[in-house]
């Protein structure tokens, strides 16, 4: 909030001098602010400082070199810059699905089992999916294939294909640009997206399984496979967390991912599903993930803490729950 605000003072002085590197930093730290908050306001409902207001007036980053360092010298990485700008776009993309979806009380947009009409689904599957295939080429990625990536040398300029992995490793590993959190943060956010498109058909198998559709049943498992292999919780991201920012919002994904998947195991409906789609060894290696993430958090972080009490009843019986706790 106090970040937000000292940026709306800077967009109201009036001398700002936007092709300069100076008024380049202060774009940047506005859309940082207006994605942050976003995300507060999606997860916890919170007010917003108002940041939002200048979003139409505030144009998208160029990335313009210091004045003080020569073009050539100045580290530029495109596949940083893109992410950048992809984190600013599919925070839109998010938006739409909550209000077209949660926010929304309308008949045109929900029939009266509180599922969204499939018209409005395809529509944003449609531009979920615009989003992804417009990327640069580096950062694309297949749904069969979640876990490579494109990564640097210690000087930024020989790209190699490197993978996310579950294992633990000990050492921390430092890539230029933090390649693999910027990464794994855009693709994370594109399976939040999913996740939060597809959920409500999750509630319709459990509660409605008597009207349940092939379509509805296509979407139950496109959603269940969202909650699988998000790259944050993986190495190397997850063995340098205080480098990833607001790992609030991841803790919060993860617990809600749990929560979600803990009763699909008991609903007899998506327990078939995951059988028919087998899915469920890559279930079990993302929750063990994700139970380790915030095992791991809880000591310093008082959601992660407050988060593990109450997925201790529920998974005191998973595999490996021994080792965890």
């Amino acid at each position: 909030m106090m970040a937000s605000q000292g940026v709306q003072v800077l967009l109201r002085s009036g001398r700002l001098d936007w092709d300069s590197h100076n008024g380049d930093m202060i774009r940047r730290a506005f859309w940082t602010c207006h994605i942050l908050e976003s995300w507060f306001r999606i997860d916890l409902n919170l007010p917003g400082a108002g940041i939002s207001s200048f979003e139409d007036t505030v144009a998208l980053p160029l990335f313009v070199a210091p004045e003080y360092v020569p073009r050539a010298g100045y580290p530029e990485q495109i596949d940083y810059q893109y992410s950048f700008l992809g984190m600013i776009a599919i925070r839109r993309l998010i938006d739409r699905v909550h209000e077209a979806i949660y926010d929304a009380s309308d008949s045109e947009t929900q029939d009266n089992l509180g599922v969204p009409s499939i018209p409005v689904v395809h529509e944003l599957t449609r531009q979920l999916d615009a989003w992804r295939a417009g990327l640069p080429q580096t950062l694309q990625w297949d749904d069969l294939d979640r876990t490579s990536y494109v990564s640097y040398d210690a000087e930024g300029s020989r790209p190699r294909t490197v993978t996310f992995v579950v294992h633990q490793n000990d050492k921390a590993v430092i890539e230029a640009y933090n390649a693999d959190i910027v990464v794994a943060q855009l693709r994370c956010r594109f399976y939040y997206a999913q996740l939060m498109l597809y959920r409500p058909f999750l509630y319709k198998a459990i509660h409605f399984e008597d009207s349940i559709t092939p379509q509805d049943i296509k979407y139950c498992t496109l959603c269940l496979q969202s909650c699988l292999q998000w790259p944050v919780y993986m190495s190397p991201p997850k063995n340098k967390k205080r480098l990833i920012p607001n790992t609030y919002v991841w803790t919060q994904s993860f617990l809600t991912i749990l929560l979600i998947l803990h009763v699909a195991r008991e609903s007899v409906l998506l327990r078939q599903i995951c059988e028919n789609e087998m899915l469920n060894s890559l279930l079990d290696q993302s929750m063990s993930s994700m139970l380790e993430w915030i095992k791991d958090m809880e000591q310093v972080d008082s959601l992660a803490n407050w988060s593990w009490n109450i997925l201790k009843p529920l998974y005191s019986r998973f595999p490996g729950w021994n080792d965890l706790s």
